[in-house]
């Protein structure tokens, strides 16, 4: 029995370019990509209605214990959209191999943000494909 090799380069679209002085190899947004991004783009979205319900219930707070309630519930949300932020960084600092630990593809989606990842992409694959 032949054993055929398959690689999965043949199926993912990657370009290399350098980025401010650094070498990346960009990978495509894949459907699992997208799936990640509108999840926890989700989360954030309930998280900060949760913060504006807070805001709002902290303002129409009677007395000492129920602002202290509000105040508790709003840093853990805000606790939480911090970590969901992270997590659609790491998704998106995922597209740039940096040849290293990420570190760097981490660095340049913090300095980009989203908007900026996403432009940065439709200059390397084109608009139809961001």
């Amino acid at each position: 029995m032949t054993i055929k090799s398959y690689s999965t380069s043949n199926y993912i679209k990657t370009k290399t370019g350098e980025i401010d002085g650094h070498v990346y190899t960009i990978r495509r947004m894949g459907a699992g990509d997208e799936l990640d991004v509108a999840s926890v783009s989700s989360r954030i979205l309930a998280l900060q209605e949760r913060i504006k319900l807070m805001q709002d219930a902290l303002e129409r707070a009677k007395d000492d214990e129920a602002a202290m309630k509000a105040m508790a519930d709003s840093a853990d949300a805000i606790e939480q959209m911090a970590t969901e932020q992270a997590n659609l960084e790491k998704t998106y600092a995922s597209l740039f191999d940096d040849g290293g630990d990420q570190s760097k593809s981490r660095a340049l989606v913090h300095k980009l943000g989203l908007e900026g990842v996403k432009a940065l992409l439709n200059d390397v694959f084109g608009a139809d494909d961001g």
